[in-house]
C-alpha cells in the first residue's frame, strides 16, 4: 500500500469532512492549512510526509478560522490514547506500551482499538466510531477516557483529550531527530466501527 493509499484508508477510518493539515521540520516553523475534505487533505500530506513532521485534525472543522480551536471543532468519529516512548516517558519500547494496553483494557472493558499507530516514539491507539459525535457530546467521554487511563496508570499524554487536537499522519516520518528519520507505522486491526452507545456504556461500567 503506498503512503497516499494508506493515509486514504487511516483518514476514512478516523474522521469525516473539512480539517487541517499541519506541518514541521527543522528549517520551518509550525504551520496549518485547511483542507475541504479527506482527500484534500491527504493531497496536501503528499507534498510533505517526506520532509516534515505532518499531522492532521481529528475533528471536523466546518470552515478555516484564524485560530484552531475546540469551540469551532464540529464532529468527531473517533476516541485515541496517545502514549509516549522517549527520554521522559516511563516506556522504553513499544512491547511495554502493548503490555499496558492490554491490561488497561482488561481491568476497563473496553474493546480493543480498531487501529495502533507506531510513531516512531511511542503508539496512538484509535476507536473509531460507528457513527460522529457532536463536540459537546464528544468531550465528556474523551475525558472519562482519559480519567481512566490517568487513574490506571497507563500514561497516556492527557493533553490530547482535546476536540483541537491533531495526530501524527501514518505514511509519514518522525524527525525529532532530524539526522535520523523514523518511519512510522500503521496496524489495522479491525475496520468495523465501535458502536458508539457500547462504547459510551464500557466508559461508565469502567468508571463505576
Amino acid at each position: 500500500m503506498t503512503s497516499y493509499e494508506l493515509q486514504s484508508k487511516f483518514l476514512s477510518m478516523v474522521r469525516s469532512g473539512s480539517g487541517y493539515l499541519a506541518r514541521i521540520n527543522e528549517s520551518e516553523d509550525f504551520q496549518q492549512e485547511w483542507g475541504e475534505s479527506n482527500e484534500s487533505l491527504v493531497e496536501l500530506a503528499d507534498q510533505y510526509w517526506a520532509t516534515h513532521n505532518v499531522y492532521v485534525s481529528m475533528a471536523k472543522f466546518p470552515e478555516r478560522r484564524a485560530s484552531r480551536h475546540s469551540r469551532y471543532a464540529e464532529s468527531l468519529f473517533c476516541f485515541w490514547a496517545d502514549i509516549d516512548r522517549h527520554e521522559n516517558s516511563k516506556y522504553s519500547t513499544d512491547e511495554q506500551i502493548e503490555e499496558a494496553i492490554e491490561g488497561f483494557l482488561k481491568k476497563t472493558g473496553l474493546p480493543q482499538p480498531n487501529l495502533k499507530h507506531y510513531t516512531g516514539y511511542g503508539l496512538h491507539i484509535y476507536w473509531t466510531l460507528s457513527e460522529g459525535l457532536r463536540t459537546p457530546e464528544w468531550q465528556p467521554l474523551a475525558d472519562q477516557l482519559q480519567t481512566l487511563l490517568q487513574t490506571l496508570g497507563v500514561g497516556a499524554d492527557p493533553i490530547t483529550a482535546d476536540a483541537a487536537r491533531i495526530l501524527r499522519l501514518p505514511g509519514t516520518q518522525n524527525f525529532r531527530n532530524p539526522k535520523n528519520p523514523v518511519e512510522t507505522r500503521l496496524v489495522i486491526a479491525s475496520e468495523e466501527h465501535i458502536n458508539v452507545d457500547m462504547f459510551r456504556n464500557a466508559l461508565s461500567a469502567a468508571a463505576e
